[in-house]
């Protein structure tokens, strides 16, 4: 039998306990619906933008991903449905972060203290264990109403180690696996389907040594002690749970919402999660209690096979206009992408010879803006170059190409004389051809070609008038 989460919205006192009643003995908790009022908070379930890593063999490009480390207590302080204790109950993330993992090792350390959450906790140095996940970012459809009810975005877990004090833990291959395993389970006190899952989940960790971990995410937890954490509900919101109980493995591979008081179904996808091909990452968490309510937590994360790529600049670079006049200075920009998301640096080939220093440090898809003018007449290709932080550089981009002509230069014959002013006048009066660069007779600047350039060009050749400027 499945329940309906009652995440977003409390059912309290004798009110709430009578509907529940009722709904029991009247058999109908298997078809409750979800009504549209109850929304989960906006939470965005969007770890890291989702980019398809490299192949889980050989070489392979930088690793994105968002790394969690679950404080659980083994024996936990909230009881299910029949006045059973839940077995490993989540209290809240020490780690919360995204990661980018290319040949450095991610390390890291992180004091938590129980004492900052509301309700405080009080902890117990011989009933508390933390578990280390890491969660590839790129996103996955799924459903948590299978096959396709109550949709999120899933993000597959592919290491997992679990620590207690004094004693580390590492991601293992244990059992033919390719990772340790990790399942999350939605669950609450009053759900009269969750004792079958707890049971279940328990009696499967104590005694059928799987290579795996798990975390019950206790929700409403006021219905059988202290209150849940605020973490439990943002989880819970992110996976948008519909039934009570729902079993997640590997961060949403498969979904599982039965209650049922027998183990297959958990086995079941506990090995087809560990038969996942996934990325060779070596995770290790240690945890120490600091006395008090307090704990740290250490973990080191390294991404094996690492091969660094050099930066892409397929796009040729951007300009407001390929007609520049010669001595007028245009703004130019172009970017470049690495797909192992280091630093990068970008230097310009302006057609002409003249090669720039580099220009830095960018990041993927960022902007870098330059101002060039030419003083010679031509056609130039400009283009760009990147490199990343370990000096790999990226082949030339493709180009720009951009005309430097000569303001007042009308008849296209390279330099400013009587006959352009005639062009100029046969163009506007006399239906003559239009000059090949309309620009370079636009000498006023004034964004039309008129009789003010024709003016402006015979004071600048016979009246020493000011000096022509085009576009």
């Amino acid at each position: 039998m499945k329940h309906q989460s009652r995440t977003w919205l409390r059912i309290g006192g004798i009110v709430g306990i009578l509907l529940l009643a009722a709904m029991v003995f009247a058999g109908e908790l298997s078809v409750w619906e979800r009504p549209d009022n109850m929304k989960a908070p906006e939470i965005s379930t969007q770890l890291v933008t989702p980019v398809e890593t490299a192949g889980m063999t050989g070489e392979r490009g930088a690793y994105l991903g968002n790394f969690r480390v679950y404080v659980v207590e083994p024996e936990a302080r909230w009881k299910d449905d029949d006045n059973q204790i839940y077995h490993y109950g989540f209290l809240g993330f020490a780690v919360n972060e995204e990661i980018i993992l290319t040949d450095q090792t991610v390390t890291g350390s992180v004091i938590w203290d129980a004492d900052d959450y509301t309700p405080a906790y009080g902890l117990n140095p011989n009933n508390i264990e933390v578990i280390g996940v890491v969660f590839n970012g790129t996103g996955h459809s799924a459903y948590s109403d299978p096959p396709s009810g109550y949709p999120f975005t899933a993000y597959y877990s592919d290491a997992c180690a679990a620590a207690t004090p004094g004693h580390a833990g590492s991601n293992s291959t244990a059992g033919g696996y390719t990772h340790t395993v990790f399942l999350e389970e939605g669950t609450a006190p009053w759900c009269p389907s969750c004792p079958g899952a707890n049971y279940s989940l328990s009696y499967v960790k104590a005694n059928m040594g799987l290579n795996f971990h798990y975390a019950a995410i206790v929700i409403d937890g006021e219905y059988g002690g202290p209150a849940s954490p605020a973490d439990a509900y943002m989880r819970i919101g992110e996976y948008n749970l519909h039934w009570l109980p729902t079993v997640y493995s590997d961060g949403g591979m498969d979904v599982l919402s039965d209650g049922a008081f027998y183990t297959v179904p958990y086995v079941n996808m506990i090995n087809a999660a560990g038969a996942r091909a996934v990325a060779d990452l070596d995770l290790d968490v240690s945890m120490t209690f600091l006395g008090g309510n307090a704990i740290q937590v250490d973990y080191s994360i390294t991404l094996n096979g690492w091969t660094n790529s050099a930066p892409e600049v397929d796009e040729a670079p951007q300009g407001n206009t390929a007609q520049c006049a010669m001595g007028n200075t245009y703004e130019f920009h172009g970017d470049a992408f690495d797909s192992d998301y280091q630093d990068m640096y970008i230097r310009w080939d302006y057609g002409n010879g003249f090669i720039s220093d580099w220009y830095g440090p960018y990041e993927n898809d960022e902007d870098c803006l330059v101002n060039y003018s030419w003083g010679t007449r031509g056609e130039y290709a400009v283009k760009i170059q990147a490199k990343d932080a370990m000096d790999v550089e990226s082949p030339w981009s493709a180009a720009l190409d951009v005309e430097a002509y000569l303001c007042g230069d009308v008849n296209d014959e390279g330099s400013v004389n009587v006959l352009d002013i005639v062009t100029l006048v046969n163009y506007k009066f006399k239906g003559g051809d239009a000059p090949r660069i309309l620009a370079s007779a636009d000498v006023d600047h004034n964004g039309a070609i008129n009789v003010l350039d024709i003016v402006a060009m015979v004071n600048f050749k016979f009246k020493s008038g000011p000096e022509l400027a085009c576009p």
